[in-house]
C-alpha cells in the first residue's frame, strides 16, 4: 500500500517508510479499590493518518475488551498490568502498558465505650475502638459531644496507627460540666478517617454511643 507524503502530496511512501502507530492511554483512577470502576482512556494515534481500526485491552486479571473505553472492576487487591494493543486499517500495530495498583482502604469504628453515669466535675474516659480491615493505616478519630439544638461539637482529635486486621482503642478524657448536669445527659460520637487515603466504605466510620446520664 502507498501512503501520501506530507511534504510532497505527489510522492508516495513505501511500506518500509511508514511510521508505526503510537499506542497510548491513561487509567482513572490509577490507585482504585475493589469498589471502584476503572476506565482506560485511549490517546493512541496513527502518524500515517490511515486510522486506528481495532483496540485490544487486557486488564491483567484475565479480563479483556475491544471497546474504546471499557469500564472494569477488579475483584481483589494487587498490582495489575493493563495492556492496550492498537491496530491500524492496514495492519500496523503498537502496544502500551500501564501499572494499576488496587488497594482497598477500609477502617471502621467497632464501638464507643462510655460510662453509664457521671457527675459534674468528674473526668470520664471515652474509648473509641477502631479496626482496619486490610492494611496498616494512620487513623484520625474526632470525638464529638452533644450540644444545643441537636448538634455536636468537638471534644478532641487523636491520631495513631492501626495495624492491619486489628482493633485499636483511642482513649479520650472529658471533664463533665455543670451545664451537662443541667441538661441531664451527654451523647458522645466518634468519627474516624484515614490519613492520606480514601476509605472505601465510609458509612461505618461514625459511631454514636448511648447517652451518659449526668447528675
Amino acid at each position: 500500500m502507498a501512503y501520501p507524503r506530507d511534504d510532497d502530496p505527489d510522492a508516495d511512501l513505501t511500506s518500509e517508510d511508514v511510521p508505526e502507530p503510537v499506542a497510548n492511554f491513561v487509567v482513572a483512577p490509577l490507585s482504585p479499590s475493589t469498589e471502584d470502576t476503572v476506565r482506560p482512556y485511549d490517546y493512541s494515534f496513527d502518524p500515517a493518518r490511515v486510522g486506528i481500526a481495532t483496540r485490544a485491552w487486557d486488564f491483567g486479571d484475565g479480563s479483556t475488551s475491544s471497546d474504546a473505553c471499557p469500564p472494569h472492576r477488579y475483584e481483589a487487591d494487587g498490582q495489575y498490568v493493563v495492556t492496550l494493543r492498537v491496530t491500524t486499517q492496514d495492519g500496523r500495530s503498537d502496544t502500551a502498558t500501564r501499572l494499576v495498583r488496587v488497594m482497598t482502604h477500609d477502617v471502621s469504628i467497632a464501638g464507643v465505650d462510655v460510662p453509664e453515669q457521671a457527675a459534674a466535675g468528674e473526668t470520664v474516659v471515652v474509648a473509641a475502638r477502631v479496626a482496619s480491615a486490610h492494611y496498616p493505616e494512620m487513623v484520625q478519630v474526632e470525638l464529638l459531644r452533644s450540644a444545643d439544638g441537636g448538634s455536636f461539637e468537638r471534644v478532641d482529635l487523636l491520631t495513631q496507627p492501626v495495624p492491619a486486621e486489628a482493633e485499636i482503642e483511642f482513649g479520650f478524657r472529658y471533664a463533665v460540666t455543670e451545664g451537662d448536669a443541667v441538661v441531664g445527659s451527654i451523647v458522645f460520637r466518634a468519627v474516624a478517617s484515614i490519613v492520606g487515603a480514601a476509605d472505601t466504605t465510609p458509612a461505618d466510620n461514625s459511631f454514636t454511643a448511648p447517652p451518659t446520664i449526668v447528675h
